[in-house]
């Protein structure tokens, strides 16, 4: 027996290699499925982080927009409240006079004498205290450019003969002024023969409450250096970096109108902007995003935001801190991969030897086979398996040389045939559309052209050279060929290679499938451009001879 390679060493390397391979594919696909899930988990953590810090900015968005809301509110009580007290404080303040001062003092010198203990002890200089008759006004704040004898006079008009109650009351001023808005409180007290009138403008107590409300939005310090930053809807900064200027066109370095965007952002309910920070108020000129909410009413909005270099830095923390998990959990791997490729390396050893004692009888009676001549003698084997084996074996050699020979005198009657044909013979399958799987040789004295450049991965089709006027009809007539199960006809011209114009005549025999979809033609194209050319000769001295008649 020959000293090469065995069946036991093939077993042994097959299963080593199938081991091994199993091994590694499972390790592997395992690791891939670990990397993949890493480069998951890194993408979630950063999506979730970014998401979290988003989440952060437009929370405190809209706490900030909603405690703007309370102190209005607050202040809209606060400065009721803060009339009515002053309304207690004139009465009482009156009575302690009427009853310190001397007996018979006029009402109107009391009257006086409270006004200006009132006046004492309101510090602001946009005021406006004065006494009408028994009437006692008191305006704070109250804008100092407007004329007081004719504010006084229309609020004296506005609240003849009201004796208690709330009003509102919009002051006519100059041309070019600002409107204002008056909130009076009117209690008349008979026992003193008093009535106070307090009130205050509108537009002044919210200008104060803008400037507390600013104060408050500036103090607010989030995430260790979060702070919110605000404007006008006309694009002046109140709040934040370059308080005071006009940022309606300041840009980026991508030249983003970054304020035009926040503002729309928030003219549309609230919404994200990502910019690159410019360099005002010390600002770090980076890559940010931010959110922006309206303040309704007052024409402002504000908004916060976070820096994206600070998101990745925290990303790429957590991002490493992931990596080494799993740098661990793939040394675990790797080495429980080698120990099952340790044991498996055993077990196939083992397998290969009882593998060798099982196939040498049969080899050594298959090389006595195989030495001689003719088939394998069946009879000298002594196992029921190999004896199967023998007999099919002796039988597919046996068919396989009908088979070769059949196929040779096949192929040499259809050759035969084909080259006595004068024309082209071709057969086309319908798979993915038409493909010439067959084109006899003619094909070359025909069109001039090799028939391989007709066949599948050739570089033309019969429909390439067909003359340009004929192509239409040659596609119909294969169409209604199809529809109706017709034998394909067709005369046609082409456009040789040598650029001669020849007449061919093609039939073809269509065969449809089990499903009655077109399957494949058989064909063949003569040239028949001399009966052609006979045809039109013909057809020519008919009409002279008809001429002539």
């Amino acid at each position: 027996m020959s000293k090469g390679r065995t069946i036991g060493r093939a077993g042994l390397t097959g299963m080593i290699a199938v081991s091994w391979i199993s091994i590694v594919v499972i390790g592997g696909a395992w690791l891939y499925f670990m990397f993949a899930d890493f480069k998951a988990d890194t993408a979630r953590i950063r999506e979730d982080h970014f998401e979290d810090r988003r989440s952060l900015v437009k929370k405190e968005v809209r706490n900030a927009v909603e405690m703007v809301a309370r102190i209005r509110q607050d202040s809209a009580g606060n400065l009721s409240r803060t009339l009515e007290s002053k309304i207690r404080d004139v009465r009482a303040l009156h009575e302690v006079l009427a009853r310190d001062l001397a007996r018979g003092t006029a009402p109107t010198m009391l009257r006086v004498a409270t006004v200006r203990l009132m006046a004492a002890l309101d510090r602001s200089e946009a005021r406006l205290y004065a006494i009408r008759g028994k009437t006692i006004y008191l305006f704070s704040p109250f804008p100092k450019w407007v004329d007081r004898e004719d504010a006084l006079s229309q609020v004296e008009s506005e609240l003849e003969g009201v004796t208690n109650g709330q009003r509102k009351l919009a002051l006519k001023v100059s041309a070019g002024m600002n409107r204002y808005t008056l909130l009076v409180k009117v209690n008349e007290f008979a026992a003193q023969g008093l009535r106070v009138v307090a009130g205050a403008c509108l537009e002044m107590a919210e200008d104060a409450v803008k400037e507390a409300t600013l104060r408050r939005l500036a103090d607010i310090r989030y995430a260790k250096n979060g702070i919110l930053f605000g404007g006008t809807m006309e694009g002046e900064s109140i709040l934040g970096p370059a308080v005071g200027q006009n940022m309606w066109n300041i840009t980026d370095a991508n030249g983003m109108k970054i304020v035009q965007e926040l503002i729309k952002a928030a003219k549309q309910g609230g919404g994200f902007v990502t910019y690159v920070m410019p360099p005002l108020g010390g600002q770090r000129n980076e890559a940010k995003v931010s959110y922006a909410e309206p303040i309704p009413d007052w024409g402002w909005y504000t908004g916060t935001g976070a820096f994206v270099g600070d998101l990745e830095g925290i990303v790429e923390l957590k991002r490493k801190q992931l990596e080494q998990h799993i740098q661990d959990r793939v040394l675990f791997i790797l080495s429980g991969m080698a120990l099952l490729g340790l044991l498996a390396l055993f077990l196939s050893r083992r397998m290969a030897r009882n593998i060798e004692t099982n196939v040498a009888s049969f080899t050594n009676v298959w090389e006595k086979a195989t030495s001689g001549q003719g088939e394998i003698e069946v009879a000298s084997l002594d196992y029921s398996e190999f004896k199967y084996l023998a007999e099919a074996a002796n039988r597919m050699v046996a068919e396989r040389q009908v088979v070769q020979e059949a196929l040779a005198e096949s192929l040499e009657r259809f050759s035969s045939v084909v080259s006595n044909i004068p024309g082209i013979v071709y057969h086309t399958d319908f798979k993915n559309g038409w493909v010439n799987r067959f084109v006899s040789g003619t094909a070359l004295d025909v069109t001039g052209y090799p028939a391989e450049e007709f066949m599948e991965g050739g570089s033309r089709s019969f429909l390439s050279i067909v003359h340009p006027e004929d192509r239409e009809w040659v596609e119909s007539s294969l169409r209604q060929g199809l529809e109706h199960r017709q034998t394909y006809l067709a005369d046609y011209r082409i456009i040789r290679r040598d650029g001669e114009v020849r007449w061919l005549s093609d039939r073809g025999r269509i065969l449809h499938g089990d499903q009655g979809e077109p399957a494949r033609i058989d064909g063949v194209i003569f040239d028949v451009t001399d009966r052609k050319h006979a045809e039109e000769e013909y057809y020519t001295h008919i009409h002279f001879l008809e001429t002539l008649d």
